[in-house]
Order: C-alpha cells, then sequence, then structure tokens
C-alpha cells in the first residue's frame, strides 16, 4: 500500500509541478510578446523622431536656398535694369 500511496503521492506532485510550469510558460510567451512589441515601439519611435529631425534639417535648407534663389534673382534684376543707365545707348548723329 505504501508503494501505491508513494506512486500516488509523487504523481500528484509532477501533476502539480507541470501545471505551474505550463501557468509560469505562459506568463512567460505573454510578456515576451508584450516586451518585443515595446521594443518594437521604442525602435520606430526612435526612427520617427530622427526623420523628424532630417526633414526638419532639410526644410531649413531648402528654404535658406529659396531666399538665396530669390535673393540673387532680384539683384539680377536690380543688376539689369541698371545696366542701361550705365551704357546708355549711342546716340545717332544726324548729318
Amino acid at each position: 500500500m505504501a508503494a501505491i500511496s508513494n506512486l500516488a503521492e509523487s504523481k500528484m506532485e509532477l501533476e502539480e509541478r507541470i501545471t505551474g510550469l505550463n501557468g509560469e510558460k505562459s506568463t512567460l510567451l505573454s510578456e515576451i510578446t508584450n516586451l518585443r512589441e515595446k521594443l518594437e515601439n521604442l525602435r520606430l519611435s526612435r526612427t520617427a523622431r530622427s526623420l523628424e529631425l532630417d526633414v526638419s534639417r532639410l526644410r531649413a535648407e531648402k528654404l535658406g536656398l529659396e531666399e538665396e534663389v530669390a535673393q540673387n534673382m532680384l539683384q539680377d534684376q536690380q543688376a539689369s535694369v541698371k545696366e542701361p543707365e550705365n551704357n546708355p545707348a549711342p546716340s545717332i548723329i544726324a548729318s
């Protein structure tokens, strides 16, 4: 009888152990999934911040270049308007 009692007790302990390990496994898998998602979100957030900085710098550069182009075009227009004053057309001398 003692052997049967020991076997039943051992079986019960193993079943409890298996149940506990299955519960822990399920919890760990869930936590791992959550941590992976959190890590992916952190990586995506870092990438988004980096891209936002790049886009901001590019916008600033574009604005600066547009302003420079506008200034150069204005200077060219002003220079072309002033050129006739500096180089008057030759007068026709009537004979």
